[in-house]
């Protein structure tokens, strides 16, 4: 089974739309949260920090979108200028999600992220820690999941 949940191919195939049948039943809703702003500091762009997160936060969109979960991420909802403002919309997806996944990197600054758990707590929305890993630690995270309500 893991060998179809490789982080660089699924972040490859998500690059485009990624095809799955209707549900059957109501989906589990998932919440992505991660590092933003820190990867824009001087030097931290295109690093090979940045690059193994970005990898790792799209291959698990791609692998939760194919294991039948409504998916939202934050690092594609808005494009342009950021306004304070619009974090009323990831807090309502906060507050719709069955589950918010925590993709922040051992030792990456994420105040955003913090902010987002710590409002997670607050609205009672159980967050699951899902730094950065390997097809193992994505399979065990999916079934994991699989077993949430909805």
């Amino acid at each position: 089974m893991t060998s179809n949940l490789d982080p660089e191919l699924l972040a490859r195939e998500g690059h485009g739309a990624v095809q799955v049948d209707l549900p059957t039943e109501e989906p589990l809703v998932v919440m992505l949260a991660g590092p933003i702003k820190i990867w824009w500091a001087p030097g931290q762009w295109d690093s090979l920090a940045h690059r193994e997160f970005v990898q790792w936060r799209d291959a698990v969109r791609v692998a939760c979108v194919k294991a039948g979960f409504l998916v939202y991420s934050p690092h594609r909802a808005w494009q342009g200028a950021w306004s304070e403002s619009a974090q009323r919309v990831n807090d309502m997806a906060i507050e719709m999600a069955d589950v918010v996944l925590d993709l922040t990197p051992p030792g990456v600054e994420a105040d955003g992220t913090l902010a987002e758990v710590a409002y997670a707590d607050k609205v009672g929305t159980p967050v699951h820690p899902l730094p950065p890993g390997d097809a193992t630690t994505l399979a065990e995270a999916l079934a994991e999941l699989a077993t949430r309500p909805r």
